[in-house]
Formats: structure tokens, C-alpha cells, sequence
């Protein structure tokens, strides 16, 4: 993921669009990978996706927990 906002020059409406964004793309890629790779990976190479894709999950959550 890129990240092109810049804080000091975007508005409101422009950094929530960008977070909107960003939401969207994270929420794809651990859906799509849970669904494919991570869960289905046997070994380290799965604990490794699966630990990956968990503190992704983590990390939007307690974004999201901060929004008013």
C-alpha cells in the first residue's frame, strides 16, 4: 500500500476519502489472503501469513475504535 496523503496539505474531506481508501485496500487484502494463502498454508510459512494477517486485523480494528 502507498500512501500518498500529505498532512499538511490535505483537507478533511481529502484525508477521510484517503482513509476510506486505505480501509477498503486493507480490508481486501486480509480478506483475500485469509481466504487463500494464510489459512490454507501448512507450517511456519502458514503461522507467519496467519500471525501477519492477524496484527493487520488488530491494527485497523483499534484505528477504526479511535474515529469519532
Amino acid at each position: 500500500m502507498h500512501d500518498a496523503s500529505d498532512v499538511l496539505a490535505d483537507g478533511d474531506a481529502g484525508t477521510t476519502a484517503h482513509v476510506d481508501e486505505m480501509g477498503d485496500q486493507v480490508a481486501a487484502a486480509a480478506v483475500l489472503g485469509l481466504v487463500g494463502r494464510a489459512l490454507a498454508a501448512p507450517g511456519e510459512e502458514g503461522e507467519r501469513f496467519r500471525a501477519t494477517y492477524d496484527r493487520a486485523i488488530r491494527a485497523v480494528e483499534a484505528a477504526l475504535s479511535r474515529l469519532t
